[in-house]
């Protein structure tokens, strides 16, 4: 495919224009920054004094997973151009395929790109609920629209909606007026209203409370459970990430709901909530710049978020416009006292020390949802990376494998 793109189909710009079909040679293809991603490089704009000389750096997994979108991106097109309604797919196909990326600009490219190949759409949201993060189902919904994505039946997910404009601010009515309807235990989490931490009470003065300052606010929050019976609806379980043990009977799975009590129902969705907002945290902490020293990702950082839309491609550009947004209102909503929320969240389990023990990172993993097995499993892929096997010299610790007959 790589050949026949450069070779044969060089007047086709949904190939070509891509830098790893460049060629420092006179027949290539000049790629244009926009389907980079990012400024011209050295890696796509070799000099020509150096060029026959030094070998270009090899791509990295962000220009590869750039290379594989703008792929899929023109076989769409030429299926929908040449072969229009011969191919479709499932949503867990969808899903399936959008797997197969590594970073989240890519994935949400992907399930974009085919969702006008896609069967029974109304089970979208509810398939990729627990799959996506939290902002990649909110730009997934941004981008395809609310009213082409949001299931009724299934509305537990990740929202973020302007409520300037009409179908967003019709959505949010809706799923105020859905959680209304089931006051049993709350349905609305993590709510922001412009970037501000607000708690409300689900009645029927909640919509009041969310538009008291502004008319059209841009309001964040998680929905959890469904309108009619939460109890059966186990869908929003996926958020976990995992199934549920049954602490009665010690069996791991989806057990029966309508076996829980309403104050264990009620843990369950607390649990949920704060494992979404870490989550959600963890997704937002390149863009903060706080002297940790962490190495932000090749394309993840403040600096280049605020790089021009223009030098980027289309799905970065997409991604880091509805990062800027979220960015400058949680800037202007004040809740973070220090220069993250990460900071935050770090000395308040370390009690202002400048190191966390064990016993402070279990408590604050239970205290966002995650279990003790979660916390053993982080600290063997831990173990496992930082250590070696053992040796002679190490004594006690080498234990040789012993095969008997």
């Amino acid at each position: 495919q790589y050949k026949s793109n450069t070779n044969t189909n060089t007047n086709n710009p949904a190939h070509t224009s891509h830098p790893l079909l460049r060629s420092s040679g006179g027949g290539g293809v000049a790629g244009s920054a926009k389907e980079r991603g990012g400024p011209p490089s050295s890696l796509f704009n070799p000099s020509s004094s150096s060029a026959a000389t030094t070998a270009a750096a090899p791509p990295t997994p962000f220009e590869l997973s750039d290379f594989m979108v703008a792929c899929l991106r023109s076989r769409v097109s030429s299926e929908d151009r040449v072969h229009r309604g011969l191919m479709y797919f499932t949503p867990t196909q969808v899903r399936s395929l959008a797997g197969l990326f590594q970073f989240p600009p890519h994935r949400v490219e992907a399930i974009v790109s085919l969702y006008r190949f896609t069967l029974d759409r109304y089970l979208l949201w509810s398939t990729l609920n627990g799959f996506l993060s939290p902002i990649e189902q909110a730009l997934l919904l941004s981008r395809l629209g609310a009213n082409n994505v949001f299931d009724r039946q299934r509305p537990s997910g990740h929202y973020v909606l302007d409520c300037s404009i009409a179908a967003q601010e019709q959505l949010a009515r809706r799923l105020v007026d859905l959680a209304c309807q089931s006051t049993d235990l709350p349905n609305i989490w993590n709510l922001r209203v412009n970037g501000q931490r607000r708690s409300v009470t689900e009645n029927r003065n909640t919509w009041g409370l969310i538009t008291a300052e502004t008319a059209t606010p841009m309001v964040e929050f998680d929905f959890l459970g469904a309108a009619n019976d939460w109890t059966t609806s186990p869908e929003a379980f996926s958020c976990l990430g995992s199934n549920i043990t049954n602490t009665a009977t010690g069996v791991s799975g989806r057990m029966d709901l309508t076996s829980l009590g309403q104050g264990d129902q009620l843990e369950i969705r607390n649990r949920m909530a704060r494992r979404l907002e870490l989550q959600r945290i963890r997704t937002l902490y390149a863009y903060w710049e706080d002297g940790s020293g962490w190495k932000r990702p090749d394309w993840q950082s403040r600096g280049k978020l605020m790089m021009p839309h223009a030098d980027k491609a289309p799905w970065l550009a997409a991604w880091d416009r509805f990062v800027r947004i979220l960015h400058r209102y949680e800037l202007r909503g004040g809740d973070v006292e220090n220069d993250s929320p990460l900071m935050d969240l770090f000395l308040q389990y370390s009690n202002g020390e400048d190191a966390m023990n064990t016993t402070m990172f279990e408590a604050m993993l239970k205290d966002y949802g995650y279990g003790r097995a979660d916390a053993m499993s982080w600290y063997r892929e831990e173990f496992q990376r930082l250590s070696r096997p053992a040796i002679p010299s190490d004594g006690a610790a080498y234990k040789p494998i012993v095969v008997v007959d």
